[in-house]
């Protein structure tokens, strides 16, 4: 063999080569050329807050591991969650067909595991941060209603009840609440009201009130009755068409008020009783209640207990006149508040019972053309009653599950129609004024507003953002659609019909408008304040005229107000406080 061959040969052998060392420090660590303690994660990687991608090459840690034959530039990483990755570089470097070396492959393949691993804590983190708001909301359901009371004595009040508004924020809720009473001086007087309403009601059942032979003899002096019931015809006969006027002023002319039927009697007790509260000049007391309440519980008390001697075989429409009249001088006074949904439902069910709901054209061979008219009248007032009572106890409207086929009245005044009538009269269009034109218009949204109703008061139900501007550009479809002659007008009725659609508003972004500070709960916060306030700026302008009856009967005055103090509260919170103290250098 030639010396040159004998040379080359000895190039060759194992013992020429020179031995590669073995590595023992983590990727990281050996990039930087510091200490590491060989631990997996090490101390430096734990330290600098990023041990999950600690990773070491096995060709000297780990020997548990064993490389496959010829692999000798595989690479095994050990992440955070105990997994090992194998990338075969081997025959890439070899050939010299991969861009990257070794090492470099390695490092990329350290800073994928760690984009990995932080991908997974963040959708770990989406989720926790959805379940927690599953459970927020599920919390503001229950917040949202106010229950309350003890043992069988409770109340429960649904989310369209201005009191429920309270449990949104404990400011509010302690100073208008119990807390109020830690002064001694309002918790002694407390007590003493307690105690003297106690001894009131403790007589009031120890002399019950007496039905006279003639209910006519409750009434107060003609010139009073007549006072009262004009203003009645004035303010809650043009929304809530219970009677018929010239009907009414026939029997009402015909005879003294000592020859009236009884039942006709108990219609005007009751027109006397809904505006008491309205026509009073002064307020004069009587231990803790008003003389004009004692005087409207007592005429209510009689013609209740009046109601229930009459037959229910043989109804006729004044029966459901004052029962109706019933309920709104209790809703004027403030008389059992707490039964008024219920007492609003059986009248509901009794008008059902007798076929209300049914167009009453199907009679026709033996009801009038007066009578269908009135039925028709009769049925629109006690939906929109029990509509609206629903709303201010916060419970959906029993009205919304009765598959109704009655008519809407026709928009006619009273002097168009009279018992003797062959024929309906010619309706007018809806651009003219008449007597029934509030309930005429009522009757086209009434749908709309029954459903919201529904959903609002439904605990469970939980409107996404984009119902939410839905049902929003249906109202303004709605209130855009109202007859001229309703804008800009101090009266009663051109004011109801913009107020029960405008007050949805409130209810339908009183959620989004508590949520964390965004654009969504910013328009949420804009559109509650602006309707509040417009709510506001039309009870003023009844003020200014002089025109008190709508807050005796509706609360939207304590709704807008409770409102506008949330969204003042929720934005205060939602903004950052700025220190004032001025630092020093």
């Amino acid at each position: 063999m030639s010396a040159q061959a004998q040379a080359q040969a000895s190039e060759d052998t194992p013992a020429s080569r020179k031995r590669k060392r073995k590595t023992y420090s983590c990727l990281d660590c050996r990039r930087r050329k510091l200490k590491c303690d060989r631990e997996h994660p090490c101390s430096r990687c734990i330290k600098e807050g990023h041990s999950e991608s600690c990773a070491f090459r096995n060709d000297g840690h780990n020997s548990d591991v064993e490389e496959p034959d010829g692999s000798h530039n595989s690479v095994s990483l050990y992440q955070s969650q105990g997994l090992r990755k194998n990338v075969s570089l081997a025959t890439e470097s070899r050939n010299g067909t991969s861009p990257f070396t070794t090492d470099q492959c390695v490092m990329l393949q350290r800073k994928v595991a760690s984009l990995e691993s932080k991908l997974a804590k963040y959708e770990s983190l989406d989720l926790a941060q959805g379940h927690s708001d599953q459970l927020s909301s599920a919390q503001e359901d229950r917040e949202t209603t106010f229950f309350r009371g003890t043992s069988f004595r409770t109340s429960f009040y649904g989310p369209t009840n201005p009191g429920s508004s309270f449990v949104h924020s404990p400011e509010i809720f302690s100073t208008s609440g119990g807390s109020r009473f830690k002064v001694a001086s309002l918790s002694k007087l407390r007590e003493d009201l307690a105690a003297m309403r106690k001894r009131r009601k403790a007589r009031t059942k120890a002399k019950p009130v007496q039905i006279p032979s003639n209910l006519s003899s409750l009434l107060p002096p003609p010139e009073t009755t007549d006072y009262k019931v004009q203003l009645y015809l004035e303010t809650y006969e043009t929304t809530l068409r219970i009677i018929h006027k010239p009907s009414f002023w026939a029997e009402y002319r015909a005879k003294p008020s000592h020859q009236w039927r009884d039942s006709f009697a108990a219609v005007v007790l009751m027109i006397v009783a809904a505006v008491n509260c309205v026509a009073v000049s002064e307020l004069n007391f009587t231990e803790d209640i008003s003389t004009t309440r004692a005087e409207t519980q007592r005429l209510v008390t009689a013609v209740d207990q009046w109601l229930e001697q009459q037959s229910q075989k043989h109804l006729t429409a004044e029966i459901f006149q004052v029962q109706l009249l019933s309920l709104l001088a209790k809703a004027t006074t403030a008389l059992k508040r707490k039964r008024a949904w219920t007492n609003s439902g059986f009248l509901l069910r009794v008008a059902i019972s007798a076929g209300f709901h049914r167009d009453p054209s199907e009679l026709r061979e033996t009801i009038s053309v007066f009578d269908q008219e009135m039925r028709r009248r009769l049925w629109a007032t006690i939906v929109e009653w029990d509509l609206a009572i629903s709303i201010h106890r916060g419970l959906p409207p029993m009205a919304a599950s009765i598959p109704v086929v009655c008519g809407a009245p026709l928009n006619i005044d009273d002097v168009d129609i009279h018992q003797e009538s062959q024929a309906l009269p010619e309706e007018k269009p809806l651009s003219e004024r008449t007597d029934t034109s509030f309930l005429q218009i009522s009757v086209r949204s009434l749908s709309l507003r029954t459903s919201l109703a529904s959903l609002l008061n439904d605990p469970k139900a939980r409107l996404p953002w984009s119902e939410v501007l839905s049902y929003e550009e249906k109202i303004r479809e709605e209130l855009h659609s109202l007859p001229e002659w309703t804008r800009g007008r101090d009266a009663l009725d051109a004011t109801m019909l913009d107020l029960q659609l405008r007050q949805y508003i409130l209810w339908l972004y009183s959620y989004h408008s508590r949520g964390q500070p965004g654009p969504k709960t910013a328009y949420a916060r804009l559109a509650t304040v602006n309707a509040a306030s417009e709510m506001i700026e039309q009870y003023t302008r009844l003020s200014v005229a002089d025109v008190n009856a709508l807050n005796m009967l509706r609360n939207d005055m304590f709704q807008c107000i409770v409102t506008i103090s949330l969204n003042m509260i929720s934005e205060a919170k939602s903004r950052p406080i700025h220190s004032t103290r001025k630092h020093s250098d």
